[in-house]
């Protein structure tokens, strides 16, 4: 099979002769399919804004076909749709690690789509390859998967961590889990320099949390006293801060189990040690806090 990549000018009939065949079944939904009410006009826009993928066999006939919108450090995959004549074949699936692919290639950290509360098979589909709810709507779930995130040396993760930074607002709360050495710490500095925090962020292993003054404060936290202690949660008042966490990001190391009551959602970062040199990153969000649906 081919493999097209699009962002510009795409074969707009192509695309809608396949949508409006895979999203027939479709028409009878409560709302009806948005893929089959639009105009070749929105069609041809979505690919030169954001772009799509376009899968076809070997003759060129078109298989299945994917558009995409970016969203920071996230991607939205929209309008899969695959010929019914070729499903349960394998096609879909490839489709999606194609988008994974192209995705992980352009800096996203992970992938999001909505699926109907009515089609439960592709439901299914979804979560095989990887997605976990992240949040009901009146008439389809939300669902995402995090792309993993390979990187080398220090310089990388603080780089990540300035990635992060663009992504956060007043009131998030990251977890941050991995064992000793794997690079938190420097994931958080690199958060604090994209947040234009003042003054060097180092660990607060002793101290429990520090509070970094800034446009957007951060407090960091590391909880692994606490895991030691046998505490089963941590409250607001263990932390003993001059700061509020609503118009703070607050950024937990080993909180897993004890941090979860901060905040209504949160963000959760697991780095990997595979290798002295090497880290894997896996970014993944808990809460409508961090859907890309309006």
């Amino acid at each position: 099979m081919k493999v097209e990549r699009i962002r510009g000018d795409a074969p707009v009939e192509e695309v809608q002769g396949l949508s409006r065949l895979a999203f027939a079944t479709q028409a009878e939904l409560t709302p009806p399919s948005g893929a089959l009410a639009e105009t070749a006009e929105t069609v041809a826009a979505d690919f030169a804004t954001h772009g799509g993928l376009l899968l076809r066999d070997d003759d060129g006939r078109l298989l299945a076909t994917c558009r995409v919108r970016r969203d920071g450090t996230a991607w939205v995959l929209r309008r899969c749709a695959v010929d019914p004549t070729y499903r349960r074949g394998g096609v879909g699936r490839r489709l999606v690690e194609e988008a994974h692919a192209w995705a992980a290639e352009e800096g996203a950290l992970r992938t999001h789509i909505g699926v109907r509360h009515a089609l439960t098979g592709s439901r299914r589909f979804w979560e095989r390859v990887g997605y976990q709810p992240l949040g009901e709507r009146a008439f389809y779930t939300e669902l995402v998967r995090p792309l993993p995130v390979v990187l080398h040396g220090s310089d990388e993760t603080f780089a990540l961590g300035e990635r992060l930074a663009a992504d956060l607002r007043p009131g998030d709360l990251l977890l941050l889990s991995g064992p000793l050495g794997a690079g938190k710490t420097a994931l958080t500095q690199g958060i604090g320099a994209g947040l234009g925090v003042r003054g060097a962020v180092t660990s607060p292993t002793f101290v429990l949390a520090r509070v970094h003054r800034g446009p957007l404060p951060l407090v960091h936290v590391d909880a692994y006293r606490l895991r030691d202690s046998g505490s089963s949660r941590l409250e607001l008042d263990d932390l003993d801060l001059d700061a509020s966490l609503e118009d703070s990001v607050t950024v937990v190391e080993w909180g897993e189990g004890l941090v979860e009551g901060l905040a209504d959602a949160r963000l959760e970062i697991r780095i990997e040690r595979p290798s002295d040199d090497a880290r894997t990153v896996v970014v993944l969000p808990h809460g409508l806090r961090w859907s890309v649906f309006s």
